[in-house]
């Protein structure tokens, strides 16, 4: 599963979103579950990690490279927990039964 990731500091003076590498960020994807279908959807653990030498603080936008002329697909639950101010860690994505 390729996502796209990109970032915008709490600092920076433009709303422009950028890599993550422009902020010393790196993700980690692991799909721990699905195909892709419909009927078996990617469950994935998304790590971020601060690799600069300050706190970061900003959002992170995570998205699928799809054909997005009429997306009908939705992320009905995303917990974020800290794992201290250098690892933010955005947790599995699913949908409630």
């Amino acid at each position: 599963m390729d996502l796209i990731f990109t970032a915008r500091s709490r600092a920076q003076d433009t709303v422009e979103y950028t890599t993550l590498d422009k902020h010393a960020l790196k993700a980690d994807v692991k799909v721990t579950s699905g195909n892709g279908s419909a009927e078996d959807p990617w469950q994935a653990d998304i790590q971020i990690y601060n690799e600069g030498q300050n706190a970061w603080a900003g959002v992170i936008h995570v998205e699928m490279p799809l054909d997005k002329q009429n997306p009908r697909f939705f992320c009905l639950h995303l917990c974020m927990a800290a794992t201290g101010a250098k690892h933010p860690r955005m947790s599995q994505m699913s949908s409630p039964d």
